[in-house]
């Protein structure tokens, strides 16, 4: 399993290895709240991700991979706030994963059933990202990851105008 850290720098997040190499980064887009961009070691985009509506697209060199729904708790009751959004599919080259997002505001990454991933302490300033990652690849799928992840636990924030 290899583990990534996650700290916040200005408007960008550094993805780190366990020896503190940083592989890649995430940033939010200024104009475009809820769109980010992520970028690999070398400061080259690697692929950006954003919201559209109730589904988290992500996109290639300007090719679209995947656009898949949030599938949202269902609410009883009088509730103040929107329902969050709880899991969402995430197909990818090495197969198809869950990402499911817990009540404490954790997310644990799923493989066909079986737990692959986990970020912990999404709302401190490092994060913890806990995953079986793609050698070849761990900045572009920490990257996504971590990029859904930040969508869907700001899905359910209500935006004042």
């Amino acid at each position: 399993m290899m583990e990534l850290y996650i700290r916040s720098f200005l408007l960008c997040y550094n993805l780190y290895d366990s020896r503190h190499r940083r592989l890649g980064k995430v940033c939010r887009d200024l104009w475009r709240k809820q769109r980010l961009r992520v970028y690999d070691a070398g400061g080259r985009p690697v692929c950006t991700v954003w919201q559209q509506g109730e589904s988290a697209c992500v996109s290639r060199d300007g090719e679209l991979l995947f656009c898949r729904p949030f599938r949202h708790r269902t609410a009883s009751g009088f509730r103040l706030r929107p329902p969050a959004a709880q899991s969402m599919e995430i197909p990818t080259p090495w197969g198809i994963f869950t990402l499911v997002q817990e009540e404490k505001r954790d997310f644990t990454l799923f493989q066909d059933a079986r737990k692959v991933g986990e970020i912990r302490r999404m709302l401190s300033p490092v994060k913890e990202l806990r995953l079986t990652s793609p050698q070849e690849e761990p900045a572009l799928f920490g990257g996504i990851v971590f990029s859904l992840a930040c969508l869907m636990l700001h899905d359910d924030d209500f935006e004042t105008v």
